[in-house]
């Protein structure tokens, strides 16, 4: 079976100013596009449900900030070194994130239509990529 016959798109993509009239800009055939379906276990689902609540239920806030690392990556090289251990950088921002919320308890709260929560205790939940699907452990005080 031959391949199914495609047009390459180079370049920026064509505009009304630099098309004949009524000309369209070429794309490529999908056809040769193909997929593999993995069936979805159980977990995968209840993943999917809860990260889809979490994301439509509660109240988010994004904030961004740009930060050099050099003395992180260098310390935690020394740490491994000599440790014999296997530390991330993920391990360093939970660490930050979690010390963060003890210096700053007023951030670590949520909010309900009744109350403004305030935890008592600190939990930091991240993700972990497992052959069965992804889970978020949760490290606690």
């Amino acid at each position: 079976m031959a391949a199914p016959a495609t047009t390459p798109i180079t370049g920026a993509p064509a505009t009304a100013a630099s098309s004949p009239a009524g000309a369209k800009p070429s794309i490529r055939s999908k056809a040769h596009r193909s997929h593999e379906d993995i069936p979805t276990t159980q977990m995968r689902k209840i993943i999917a449900k809860r990260l889809l609540e979490s994301k439509n239920q509660l109240p988010h806030q994004y904030m961004t900030v740009e930060i050099e690392m050099d003395n992180l990556i260098k310390a935690r090289v020394e740490y491994n070194e000599r440790s014999g251990s296997k530390v991330s950088v993920n391990d360093f921002i939970i660490k930050a994130c979690a010390s963060a919320l003890q210096k700053v308890p007023e951030a670590n709260a949520y909010w309900t239509p009744e109350a403004l929560k305030f935890n008592s205790t600190i939990d930091v939940a991240f993700a972990a990529a497992t052959p069965a699907g992804l889970l978020t452990p949760v490290g606690g005080d």
